[in-house]
């Protein structure tokens, strides 16, 4: 089985690299898995018209695509969508963008907003996608594949 891996790309430009990163990119040189750099900055608004996020509309069951509201309500649970700021909505974007690439795994430095407080919990109930830290996908290929 090859594993598809979206890294938050804060992580690939790291000094210096952190060894779980090192492993991630070794595995995809080996073939063993398909590791996709996030974007710097997601971008989920035309150059033309900029929507506001809540004029995306709400997302509808089996629509197949994850609607900026219902993915920002499952990362900002708390939180007014119209009243995001920039770094939220880009990491609302990120998950977008993970979620619409059909990889399996989100992995990710950014504990605070994808994997603490529930979030990780939430993401995957919600939208299915499994968020890790790098060691975290490590460790878990090392078992389930035994990889070294």
């Amino acid at each position: 089985m090859r594993y598809k891996l979206t890294i938050d790309r804060n992580l690939t430009n790291c000094s210096p690299e952190l060894q779980a990163v090192s492993t991630l990119k070794r595995w995809k040189a080996e073939g063993k898995l398909n590791l996709i750099e996030a974007e710097a900055k997601a971008n989920l608004f035309s150059e033309k018209r900029a929507l506001k996020p809540w004029q995306r509309g709400p997302s509808k069951a089996g629509a197949g695509k994850a609607k900026f509201d219902h993915v920002a309500s499952v990362l900002f649970p708390s939180r007014n969508v119209q009243k995001l700021n920039m770094l939220e909505i880009n990491d609302v974007a990120h998950m977008i963008k993970h979620h619409g690439s059909g990889n399996e795994i989100f992995v990710t430095g950014n504990t605070e907003n994808f994997i603490d407080g529930g979030r990780r919990e939430r993401l995957k109930a919600v939208l299915g996608v499994i968020a890790m830290t790098p060691d975290e996908a490590v460790r878990m290929l090392s078992e389930i594949e035994g990889w070294k």
